[in-house]
């Protein structure tokens, strides 16, 4: 585990890094975590750095005793001095305790107002916290939380995107063979098929072909008229990853049907499955 001093160094080097993604790779973090650590640092201090400090077995037995006894959340603070009244009634509720009893019988009842927009709303309507919460609820409505979701998604497209180039990297080495198992279903999908021929098409350098089939095109292609064996011999991908050892080494790497034009002569792409 990195200490808070450790956390600021790297933080630096990140800022100080002519190429962003290759000192993200070398100190081996993420950018949502660099990103996560700049905001704590910039709104706490070096303090914002510190480690999250977990609950032991020791602190949790003590926690049930004093809630057996109706202790409450104030002088329980006393005892726990580096908690928080939130980060204990949170625990409590994942020990299936509580000292807020009759505040989470009332939101039940009445619903839980959004911090967003300001509506109360039945605590259906909210997804689980994956963070310390009373009720075990956000704070904000499905609803509102979707929309601020998108607002993100949208301001920062091109550092998600390098975001999620990071992790596909990051995965590729931790893990390989279980991105190549990945990989290998993905392809088999619509969507994989889809994206897999787009790109080895417009990648492909002194070709007639072109790609002008779009998504909604190829989904409903896909869905009402491809059939799951090849139209050539007439194999089903079952029966072909049986026998797949048995065949050249260049046919060997193939786990999956494939795509290819009915028509060599015609420059439009007309796919059907192969």
């Amino acid at each position: 585990m990195l200490t808070k001093e450790k956390k600021l160094e790297i933080i630096s080097l990140i800022q100080r890094a002519d190429n962003r993604r290759d000192a993200l790779i070398e100190n081996n973090i993420s950018y949502s975590t660099f990103k996560r650590w700049r905001k704590k640092y910039n709104e706490e201090g070096i303090e914002g750095l510190e480690n999250k400090i977990f609950w032991t077995e020791e602190e949790d037995e003590r926690l049930i005793d004093l809630a057996s006894n109706d202790i409450q959340t104030k002088e329980i603070l006393k005892i726990f001095q580096h908690r928080t009244s939130k980060s204990i009634e949170a625990r409590l509720k994942k020990l299936n305790l509580s000292l807020n009893k009759e505040r989470i019988e009332y939101r039940e009842k009445f619903g839980k107002k959004c911090s967003v927009c300001g509506n109360r709303k039945n605590l259906e309507e909210y997804y689980e916290a994956i963070y310390e919460s009373i009720d075990g609820k956000q704070s904000q409505c499905k609803e509102c939380f979707l929309a601020s979701n998108k607002e993100y998604r949208k301001k920062n497209e091109k550092e998600i995107k390098i975001k999620r180039k990071l992790h596909y990297k990051e995965q590729k080495k931790i893990a390989p063979e279980k991105n190549k198992l990945w990989h290998r279903e993905y392809v088999k999908t619509a969507k994989g098929l889809f994206m897999v021929t787009k790109k080895r098409i417009e990648r492909g350098k002194n070709r007639k072909y072109i790609w002008e089939i779009s998504w909604d095109e190829f989904e409903v292609w896909y869905d009402e008229n491809a059939k799951k064996k090849c139209d050539y011999c007439g194999i089903t991908i079952e029966d072909y990853l049986r026998v797949r050892k048995k065949l050249v080494k260049s046919a060997q790497n193939k786990y999956n049907l494939t795509i290819d034009r009915k028509d060599s002569k015609k420059t439009i792409l007309w796919i059907i499955l192969f």
